[in-house]
């Protein structure tokens, strides 16, 4: 409902024609898509995020995990970390398949609900791959400045090697296995 000025009544703001456009706008970006956005949701920017957040604490648990842990504690925390990443892996695959799906009219899909699994487990395989390059890089970047301290310095410290192990080697594994 809209006020003598043209605003909507009980706002400040005239947000019937900036709705209407947003929606429109993505209407046209949608088109032909909405078959696909039915079949449930889309994975999330947010949830994928976290996985690499608790991917990189079970890579790397007292640079980025919890600091705390003793030697016997480390095994858990890794194992528990790790378990509720893939988990949520998991389902961020399936979600990424379902909506790429081509083969299937509208619905689920069988066969893309059951890929999500071997492909969070030939991932998780990988892990010990991608944790001794990292840990190779932080070597590099340690040995390569005369003034860092330790390789541990590098690698908490050096913006290259933060963004290496949040986003390069873990991405570029969840990518080899979506060709697949």
């Amino acid at each position: 409902m809209r006020d003598q000025d043209g605003g909507d009544a009980g706002s400040p703001w005239t947000l019937g024609p900036v709705v209407d456009a947003l929606c429109s706008a993505n209407a046209d970006l949608l088109r032909g898509r909405r078959g696909r956005l039915g079949r449930g949701a889309l994975p999330s920017r947010e949830a994928i995020a976290q996985i690499v957040d608790d991917l990189r604490a079970a890579l790397f648990p007292a640079h980025f995990g919890a600091s705390d842990l003793s030697d016997e504690g480390i095994q858990y925390y890794v194992g528990h970390t790790l378990d509720a990443a893939l988990v949520a892996l998991q389902e961020q695959i399936r979600r990424g398949l379902l909506f790429a799906c081509t083969h299937c009219a509208r619905g689920g899909c069988e066969e893309c609900e059951r890929l999500a699994a071997p492909a969070t487990r030939r991932f998780a395989a990988r892990l010990p791959e991608v944790r001794a390059l990292l840990g190779t890089d932080a070597r590099a970047a340690y040995e390569g400045d005369p003034a860092a301290r330790s390789p541990d310095e590098a690698l908490l410290c050096y913006p290259g090697l933060t963004a290496t192990t949040r986003n390069w080697n873990t991405t570029r594994r969840l990518a080899e296995l979506a060709s697949r």
